[in-house]
């Protein structure tokens, strides 16, 4: 599945540094611009499917334990990447990935949480402190890529997102 088209872009975009949409001083730490190359599941690549040993999740679940099966998204000019948020990080203080581990720091369009559910569902938000949507515009050009990449039954699990424009 190709990259992002300058209209999917144009709806999520620009590209921004960590924290830059949020402007509010906040930097990123030690260990949190490691990439984790070997630990990244590029959905672009793989046609809008899931890594080896995905974590399934049922719906239900997802509310009482968020942290159980969570994957990390990033959407930048080249794809969709995401990470299991469990992957160790020794290097940075919080002791596990986060977005940037996934960017190197660098630019990227969104960023959200996604959780795998049965019969090919996906559960996902666009909570990124560094990525994050910051327009009703962006989350609905998120849920467009993530079907244009392949993944066709999209949940959004977002209390501020208006359910109404799926």
């Amino acid at each position: 599945m190709p990259a992002p088209t300058h209209e999917h872009i144009k709806e999520m975009g620009p590209e921004v540094y960590p924290f830059e949409r949020k402007n509010d001083g906040s930097k990123v730490g030690t260990g949190e611009d490691i990439v984790f190359q070997k630990n990244i599941y590029n959905a672009t690549d793989e046609d809008g499917g899931r890594p080896e040993n995905t974590i399934i999740v049922k719906r239900d679940e997802i509310e009482t334990n968020k942290k159980y099966g969570k994957y990390l998204w990033v959407i930048d000019k080249n794809g969709l990447c995401f990470i299991l948020e469990a992957t160790s990080n020794p290097a940075a203080s919080r002791g596990f990935v986060c977005h940037t581990n996934i960017t190197g720091g660098g630019q990227a369009l969104q960023g959200g949480e996604l959780w795998f559910g049965e019969n090919n569902y996906i559960y996902i938000n666009f909570w990124s402190g560094r990525y994050g949507a910051s327009t009703i515009n962006h989350s609905i050009g998120v849920i467009e890529y993530f079907k244009f990449v392949g993944y066709s039954k999209v949940e959004v699990l977002d209390p501020l997102f208006p359910q109404s424009v799926m």
